[in-house]
């Protein structure tokens, strides 16, 4: 039945956009019964952890769904091992299937499932082992187990959960010729490559052997489509899609080491349904990419 449940409520948003994008009016649609029970209507992410809970994440806590009903976790500032920021980013699980927490106020949090609480790691200027702001935008975990933390000062680090330790970068001293900071919205791997997208200084790469961070933006001598990106994807092809705050979607292809972009047109039907593209992911079928653009959310 826990199965079951949780197969239900996932159908139900995958059906809900797909309904949505046909534009059918023989469908009708009504809100799921669990979304009355969350705290907060702005649902940010929803995952699903190696037991089977779908997590998920709003401006107001997290909740834990099990097939029945929501558990919410908020900031008690009664509690010190409640969350430590009702502001919750993003939640992932790392290999050994501990719950890590991003909050955009409070750092990073450690979930303990046994005891329903939280343990935290926020900025400490004594020492370097702590996260370098307790504004985190982006988590990511990388195939050998470290955590990336991106940041709203555009800065981002590497976490080790192993060792809990830390390691940083400032992106002013990596790219001194940068004028400002820009929030570090969303992070991916690529082999000996981490992209790093920011929302106003365009696409950064870092070379994690020799820690070189390189910048592509609208300036470039080969301009990026947009410097506000929102998401970043790698399909099975090992394409990399970048969506934007403002200027639709953009593929690189890794053999001509050239991108594509698609806008919306007005006069083009078959064109993207909006410029501002929240995020993308592929489907089983490995033949289609779904786009969440401002008109489905």
């Amino acid at each position: 039945m826990f199965k079951i449940g949780i197969y239900g409520l996932v159908f139900f948003l995958a059906f809900s956009l797909n309904a949505h994008s046909t534009d059918n009016p023989n469908f009708s649609f009504t809100s799921a019964d669990v979304s009355q029970q969350l705290t907060q209507k702005t649902v940010r992410q929803i995952y699903q952890d190696s037991t089977g809970y779908i997590w998920v994440v709003t401006q107001e806590g997290v909740s834990r769904y099990d097939g029945y009903q929501l558990l919410s976790f908020v900031h008690d500032p009664r509690k010190t091992d409640s969350l430590s920021s009702d502001n919750v980013r993003a939640v992932l699980e790392d290999n050994e299937q501990r719950l890590w927490i991003a909050t955009d106020g409070g750092g990073l949090n450690l979930f303990n499932s046994a005891k329903q609480t939280f343990s935290h790691w926020i900025k400490d200027e004594k020492t370097k082992n702590s996260p370098i702001s307790n504004h985190i935008r982006s988590i990511f975990l990388d195939e050998v187990g470290h955590i990336w933390l991106g940041y709203n000062n555009g800065n981002f680090s590497r976490f080790n959960p192993d060792d809990m330790s830390f390691e940083h970068f400032d992106t002013r001293q990596l790219l001194p010729g940068l004028e400002k900071d820009a929030a570090i919205t969303a992070i991916i791997e690529d082999g000996q490559c981490i992209w790093l997208a920011t929302d106003g200084n365009g696409l950064l790469k870092l070379d994690k052997q020799t820690n070189t961070l390189t910048r592509l933006h609208i300036g470039s001598n080969k301009p990026l489509f947009s410097d506000r990106i929102t998401q970043l994807f790698i399909d099975v092809q090992q394409r990399l899609w970048l969506t934007s705050h403002d200027a639709g979607i953009s593929m690189l292809d890794p053999q001509r080491l050239k991108f594509t972009t698609w806008q919306h047109n007005e006069n083009q039907p078959n064109s993207i349904a909006a410029d501002l593209v929240h995020t993308i992911y592929q489907a089983v079928s490995y033949t289609h990419l779904t786009l969440p653009t401002s008109d489905l959310v």
